[in-house]
């Protein structure tokens, strides 16, 4: 395990990690890159020994892996229930002056070790990091529109399409973590359960998100359904749809 973390106090607080959960992610993020590991690219220790190591019972870190799930910066086998950090918590170690992770070892007697730096160089001189991130490889290719397109939406409406990208627009103006792929599916996912397959009230659902200053979708609180621009017509199957999720009754 872990001798000690560095955090980066400015990546914490924008992402809103706790200093426990930060930790957490960083020892996961080192178990599951560990080169002589018996289950490559995986963290395979029990929940029991996880929560030991930093001093939560075995339901608080159950909890709080389900957290760190939906911030997108933790991903889990389904089978296997095995973890790994996503590429979003990786950006932790490429950002800043250094471009690659640094391990500093602390002998026996206390001296310390010059940094290593744990990425590998090839052949040909090329350097690769566990992500492939580098300072000078960085070009943001992974931006949130990109990964709308590997992940089918709940709406397929140019309506909708506008509506998710002031979404997406929000949440980077306030520096919340960008969505990868599974934090995307089970977002759409989300919003399709809340708003009863209706469109319009999905549109409702993140206007409502963004006047509160919201970090993620909920039920509409008991305001009145109306479309989304209020010049539009309504068909006559739109007009009852938004009749039925009016009074719909959500347990």
């Amino acid at each position: 395990m872990l001798t000690y973390t560095n955090i980066q106090h400015q990546f914490r607080k924008s992402n809103n990690l706790s200093c426990t959960e930060y930790v957490f992610l960083d020892m996961v993020y080192h178990l599951h890159t560990k080169p002589f590991s018996k289950v490559q690219g995986w963290c395979y220790a029990s929940k029991e020994l996880l929560a030991n190591e930093i001093g939560l019972t075995k339901r608080g870190i159950l909890k709080m892996m389900e957290k760190l799930i939906d911030l997108g910066f933790l991903e889990r086998d389904e089978k296997t229930k095995y973890l790994r950090t996503t590429e979003a918590w990786a950006m932790v170690y490429f950002e800043g002056e250094q471009s690659t992770p640094v391990v500093n070892k602390v002998h026996s007697g206390g001296e310390q070790s010059s940094p290593r730096v744990v990425n590998k160089v090839h052949q040909n001189g090329e350097q690769s990091s566990p992500y492939k991130y580098s300072k000078n490889n960085n070009n943001k290719k992974d931006k949130e529109a990109d990964l709308c397109d590997l992940v089918e939406k709940p709406f397929k409406s140019s309506n909708f399409d506008s509506k998710w990208q002031e979404w997406l627009d929000y949440r980077k103006q306030r520096k919340l973590p960008k969505y990868v792929p599974s934090g995307l599916k089970k977002t759409f996912s989300h919003l399709a359960q809340l708003s009863g397959g209706n469109e319009l009230v999905a549109i409702q659902i993140i206007e409502q998100s963004m006047a509160n200053g919201w970090q993620g979708l909920f039920n509409l609180k008991n305001q009145p359904i109306k479309p989304a621009n209020s010049q539009q017509k309504l068909t006559y199957q739109q007009e009852i749809e938004l009749a039925k999720a009016k009074f719909r009754v959500i347990e």
